[in-house]
């Protein structure tokens, strides 16, 4: 099947946490700072499929859209519609099902370590980096302030997969010699340092990204671990393809995903490392800017780095805001950047008014984005009097619009607010 790939209409996101491909190519973004679970379909659709954009917990039960969530993280589809999520400062796994429904999956909200054996439910989480769902039904956590990978099989039931729940402190490499390492034992009794990364192969083997040992390890199905990539000092001997991944010296990886043919791609700094089921570095791919997080659509390679996702191979932005800035005045809103969006105002004749970066900008009810007021320079030492394009402003922390259409300030609405 031929990707096509498409240039999506610029959606914005804050702090984008993470995100992952379906089957079918659509994208599930997490939209951590805006507190929503959004998707994208392969034509370039964008909707809001969870959260109301209000940071708390609550919905669990009824339509995802009218929940609270607080700081989605990681997202993971199933093949059966259903979609996971880390929700981080919840301490919860969440799970929406193929109907829009909200529940709880993992985690009873407590930030420790308890339940294995039991419930997911009434399990205990901390710090959760990264959720993955297997073709068997079975739900991967990346536990990491409990050091451990953490599995929830089909019935719903918790168990830890690695790690003994010690952290293990990182390496110091006294003349670029690696310290003997404890592997091809039981990964119950291997200490994981910083377990960030899931990915999962055909066979059910687990792989595990611990950025804080600067290794990618395997998990197999006899609960044995092995070192797959890294155990090498950062850097040395360089990567090179055709080399040998145990031998490689990989730094940290913040993320690693599993194509169709077994292929492990390792997320690197400014480029995606590849690893050949035969354990060779099959290619290096570089990529346009630092890489968080990496999930792949088709056997490609997709990337975020900023408020953007961007597809390897050739580079090219796929979806979200290329960048930051405060340009775009005179023109549609669509085309426009924002530095730093903070309060919105509505008024009655639908107009947007958008604090952004010590300044207020206008979005008319036909799409057209002004200048409103303030000069983009933090301060208070000009303005009263004369016209607010001109004045200079401080921290806003809210606005609103009164009847007359006048519009307030946080200190003014504040201050009415005490009067009523």
């Amino acid at each position: 099947m031929r990707l096509v790939r498409r240039r999506h209409a610029p959606a914005y996101f804050n702090n984008l946490g993470g995100f992952r491909f379906d089957a079918a190519g659509n994208l599930f973004i997490a939209d951590s700072g805006n507190q929503r679970i959004r998707k994208v379909t392969p034509d370039g659709v964008i909707t809001t499929i969870a959260g109301t954009g209000v940071a708390g917990f609550s919905g669990d039960g009824g339509p995802a859209t009218s929940a609270e969530l607080n700081g989605p993280s990681r997202v993971s589809p199933d093949n059966q519609g259903n979609l996971y999520f880390v929700d981080s400062y919840n301490n919860c796994i969440r799970k929406i099902d193929s109907s829009g429904t909200i529940s709880t999956f993992a985690g009873n909200g407590a930030a420790n370590f308890a339940g294995d054996g039991g419930p997911a439910i009434l399990a205990e989480l901390q710090d959760v980096a990264d959720v993955l769902a297997d073709a068997s039904g079975n739900v991967f956590i990346a536990d990491a302030g409990n050091f451990r990978v953490r599995k929830v099989n089909s019935q719903g039931i918790i168990s830890t997969v690695a790690g003994s729940g010690v952290d293990e402190p990182q390496y110091i490499y006294p003349d670029s010699v690696m310290p003997p390492r404890q592997l091809g034992g039981s990964a119950l009794e291997y200490s994981l340092y910083e377990p960030l990364s899931l990915a999962v192969d055909s066979a059910g083997n687990v792989f595990i990204a611990d950025a804080g040992l600067e290794m990618v390890l395997q998990v197999d199905l006899s609960g044995i671990i092995t070192d797959y990539a890294g155990n090498g000092p950062p850097g040395y001997p360089p990567l090179a393809v055709g080399q040998s991944a145990t031998s490689s010296g990989l730094g940290q990886s913040s993320s690693i995903a599993m194509d169709s043919h077994g292929n492990l791609m390792i997320a690197l700094g400014d480029e995606i490392v590849v690893v050949s089921p035969a354990g060779l570095i099959s290619n290096i791919i570089q990529t346009t800017y630092p890489i968080y997080y990496i999930s792949l659509n088709q056997d490609i390679p997709y990337y975020s780095f900023g408020p953007s996702i961007y597809v390897s191979s050739p580079n090219a932005l796929y979806a979200g805001a290329a960048e930051s800035g405060t340009s775009g005045d005179g023109g549609p809103a669509i085309n426009a950047l924002f530095e730093d969006p903070g309060p919105i105002a509505l008024d009655l004749q639908g107009n947007i008014y958008v604090f952004d970066s010590y300044e207020v900008r206008k979005i008319s009810a036909d799409g057209i984005i002004s200048h409103f007021a303030g000069t983009g320079t933090y301060g208070f030492d000009s303005g009263d009097g004369g016209p607010a394009a001109t004045a200079s402003i401080g921290y806003v922390t809210g606005m609103a619009v009164d009847g007359a259409g006048k519009r307030l300030s946080g200190r003014e609405w504040k201050q009415r607010s005490r009067n009523r």
